[in-house]
Formats: structure tokens, sequence, C-alpha cells
């Protein structure tokens, strides 16, 4: 319903939702390889209420200046989901390459 398991549930925290296994929530994670090329800066690992709300491309250009630290760089992406009305949990941890 909507995009989201039983409703509620767009990704699983933890081990799972318990509750929710009866409509397909299980503990196992999606894992996907990705070669980390030397043009790549940094990665963005945050939680649905950011991309509910924010494009691949809104965060690039929200990281994209090389000089600043890493902490504000999550704290823009942060407030700029918040700006655009994220209703959802909103975690953003940002990697310098």
């Amino acid at each position: 319903m909507k995009g989201r398991a039983g409703g509620q549930l767009k990704i699983s925290r933890s081990i799972g939702d318990h509750s929710l296994r009866n409509v397909g929530v299980v503990p196992n994670p999606s894992v996907q390889r990705v070669v980390i090329r030397a043009t790549d800066r940094w990665v963005v690992i945050a939680t649905d209420g950011i991309w509910d709300s924010l494009s691949d491309k809104d965060v690039e250009e929200l990281v994209k200046s090389k000089d600043e630290p890493v902490n504000k760089m999550a704290q823009k992406i942060i407030k700029a989901a918040m700006d655009k009305g994220s209703q959802d949990n909103i975690t953003c941890l940002v990697i310098k390459l």
C-alpha cells in the first residue's frame, strides 16, 4: 500500500519488523557491490526520509563542495529533506573517500 509494506514501512529496521513479516518484511539485507572510481568523492547513506523527498541528483548538488566538512554536508541534506516536507525518519551519514 502506497509503496510501503503494510502501508507503513518502506525499509526494514534492524533485523526486521516482526509484525510485518506476513506482508514480506524479512531481516535479510539487500546487498549490492559497487566499484568505487577515482572520481568518486563521497558515500551518502541515508534513510527513506531523505530519499523520499530528494533525488540522487539533489543530494549530489548538496555535497559537491570538496572543502566542506562532511557533518555540514549531512546537515544540508537533512535540512533540504525537511524543507521539502519529509515526514519520515531522517538520518544521513556522509563519508568522504
